[in-house]
């Protein structure tokens, strides 16, 4: 799982150089309106990466991927009975109850 840790470093370091060629292109700029909307663009860019390499951090300490235990989350929900009483397996798919036989 760390791996995927190491991952998350490849677009938060696209965000960092994007919002590095919006704040360059902010000064070639005339109009105060677009030098203030730019500039919020990039600091949300920045952020977003911020928050994107904390994750990875997060992720390479600890060898927990929150993605991957949502999902589990998600399996462990459908657990116990289907449709009519059959057992449901991993992700509450239906075991056993497929028609089988012929003539």
């Amino acid at each position: 799982m760390r791996i995927l840790g190491f991952i998350v470093f490849i677009p938060a370091s696209m965000l960092l150089a994007a919002s590095f060629f919006v704040l360059f292109a902010v000064e070639k700029v005339k109009e105060n309106g677009l030098k203030t909307f730019g500039k919020l663009v990039a600091v949300i860019l920045i952020i977003v990466s911020a928050l994107m390499f904390a994750k990875g951090i997060y992720t390479v300490a600890t060898g927990k991927c929150p993605m991957m235990q949502a999902m589990e989350g998600m399996c462990s929900m459908g657990k116990g009975t289907g449709h009519m009483g059959m057992e449901k397996g991993a992700c509450g798919v239906v075991q056993g109850g497929g028609i089988t036989g012929g003539k």
